[in-house]
């Protein structure tokens, strides 16, 4: 038995519809195939891709983007935040959830000879506006402050340094379409040199996770 072929008149689309006209499959005459109600599948869709525009569930992972930065440490004697480099953009849909996680290596050590700590600040920041390394002013919301290091029971040589590997995290729910995700730091004294490393053998990384809509709340 052969092929049964529905063709319509040239211009015109092939309906295929319910009584009342409420759900239907319709091939259009460009080409395109819609579909009005409800889809329930009961094979594999084995190849395709979903459009941008298709709305997720609630609470669902639809966006995951890593970063790389070797290049050169970032090092600071201030008392100030800086931030250590220019923010990492990403596109996001608004009112999604976006997590976001740090990791690198921290080193803190004594250059002067008046302090008994090797303790730093690093900030995790977002904004919906561009920030350049090495800013101090207006560097978006803080999503969360780690203070590392360690306190000696007096100064001492800057042999005695602290080692740590950080993984620093921040959550928040999106405003806008494009955000800006960044790494700020400070040392807790001017004698103490603080150290983010940004190299091939210990690079900084960064992954920014989107979730529909928001879960935080």
């Amino acid at each position: 038995m052969g092929d049964a072929t529905f063709k319509t008149s040239s211009g015109d689309d092939l309906v295929l519809s319910n009584d009342d006209g409420s759900k239907k499959i319709e091939i259009t005459d460009s080409g395109n195939i819609e579909l009005t109600g409800d889809v329930s599948l009961s094979g594999t869709i084995s190849a395709g891709t979903i459009g941008s525009s298709v709305v997720f569930p609630t609470g669902k992972l639809i966006n995951v983007e890593f970063y790389t930065f070797t290049g050169g440490s970032a090092d600071t004697t201030s008392t100030t935040v800086e931030a250590i480099q220019n923010y990492t953009s990403f596109s996001c849909g608004s009112g999604n959830t976006i997590f976001v996680s740090f990791n690198f290596r921290y080193h803190a050590e004594l250059t002067g000879s008046g302090a008994s700590g090797r303790n730093g600040f690093v900030n995790v920041f977002q904004s919906t506006a561009s920030v350049s390394s090495g800013a101090s002013t207006s560097l978006g919301t803080k999503l969360a402050e780690y203070r590392i290091g360690r306190n000696l029971t007096g100064s001492s040589g800057s042999s005695a340094s602290s080692l740590h590997a950080v993984h620093a995290q921040g959550v928040f729910v999106s405003t806008a379409t494009t955000h800006y995700i960044g790494l700020a730091q400070k040392s807790d004294s001017t004698d103490v040199q603080c150290r983010i490393y940004r190299t091939s053998d210990s690079p900084l990384l960064l992954s920014i996770i989107e979730i529909k809509g928001d879960v935080l709340t």
